[in-house]
């Protein structure tokens, strides 16, 4: 933090303008660190330290807001990870990172909407959250997607299961199987 103060006080000191190299290079500066305290996050997730991960996203936010570490600190607090549970703060973080197509942020909402978390149970908009996020290429929302409309869209369901399981979704090989076994 200090270094990004001396290089914030130094490169403004021109004159009450900043040269645009400095703009940049501070620019480029704060989101390094950014990247950082993300990478970080993730590791202290990684290793079930929720509450570290928690404290690394939420530095990584205050240097430039990530839509990466914004839809993981909204995952802990839809579970209560390393933050006190909050579904209605972690909505409002998935719906920032959502308004940008963030995939996690949208399978999230789609959770939320789903079982109804902290809000009405709203099946359209769980189906909705997941149809953009399984178009994004997230392999969870393809595989509840499917489940959701497998009965109305049987052909539709197969294929995100296919596309679920190549994306390495544990669960869909067997959907998959049993799928075939009721043919």
């Amino acid at each position: 933090m200090r270094t990004i103060l001396f290089w914030t006080l130094l490169l403004t000191s021109f004159g009450g303008s900043t040269p645009s190299f400095a703009s940049d290079t501070l620019d480029t500066l704060i989101k390094q660190k950014a990247e950082e305290f993300l990478r970080k996050g993730i590791a202290a997730y990684q290793n079930k330290n929720y509450l570290d991960a928690a404290k690394f996203y939420k530095r990584s936010n205050r240097f430039a807001k990530s839509l990466r570490a914004t839809s993981n600190l909204c995952n802990l607090y839809l579970y209560g990870q390393g933050v006190a549970k909050n579904v209605e703060q972690a909505r409002k973080l998935c719906e920032y990172s959502a308004k940008y197509d963030d995939a996690h942020a949208l399978a999230m909402l789609g959770e939320i909407y789903l079982f109804g978390r902290g809000v009405t149970k709203d099946m359209a908009k769980a189906v909705g959250y997941y149809e953009r996020a399984s178009q994004l290429g997230h392999g969870h929302s393809k595989f509840v997607l499917a489940l959701l409309i497998m009965k109305t869209q049987p052909d539709k369901a197969k294929k995100l299961l296919e596309e679920a399981d190549k994306a390495g979704h544990g669960h869909a090989k067997k959907a998959l199987q049993d799928l075939a076994k009721q043919k």
